[in-house]
């Protein structure tokens, strides 16, 4: 059925307006998140730290050990590990990330000096772990031990010294 031409620009006004109220509300669920992180190790064993996200798509910096060990036959994926000793302080310095609405940014914390394999091997958590949610912006932690449990806490007065300056 043929219409008048302004009802065709009518109608693709329509579509146009609502194909761009679909697109912002996808977009709108994700947000670009910066994070600071600095992690004191008040144990009396390293630790081991990794960033990562609790959900969403991988993401250069931010990739799980699950996801790099599904993508180990694959695309080359960038994650972000340390490895801090007792007494010393471990930093990340300024890093963002995208996430969608739901989704958080994970500090894992592990017991131990753990390499790469060994945290790859353990898919089911079996290695002795705390996943701390971060807030966006400036995040100083203090890990403890209490009862052989690793402890996570917002870091108190002199327990942190102070970031290095670049």
């Amino acid at each position: 059925m043929w219409f008048p031409v302004d009802c065709r620009i009518g109608c693709m006004m329509m579509k146009f307006a609502l194909m761009s109220a679909l697109l912002s509300i996808v977009v709108g669920c994700k947000s670009t998140q910066t994070y600071e992180v600095s992690v004191h190790n008040l144990t009396a064993r390293p630790i081991t730290l990794w960033l990562t996200k609790d959900g969403g798509s991988a993401e250069q910096g931010w990739v799980s050990p699950e996801q790099l060990l599904a993508a180990r036959n694959g695309d080359e994926l960038d994650y972000d590990k340390a490895d801090v000793p007792p007494g010393k302080t471990g930093y990340i310095d300024k890093i963002s990330g995208h996430f969608d609405k739901g989704v958080h940014a994970i500090l894992r914390v592990y017991r131990g000096d753990q390499s790469l394999d060994e945290i790859l091997r353990d898919t089911k958590s079996q290695l002795p772990r705390v996943d701390y949610p971060l807030t966006p912006g400036k995040n100083h932690l203090a890990v403890t031990e209490q009862d052989d449990r690793i402890l996570v806490r917002p870091a108190i007065g002199g327990e942190m010294p102070p970031p290095k300056s670049p």
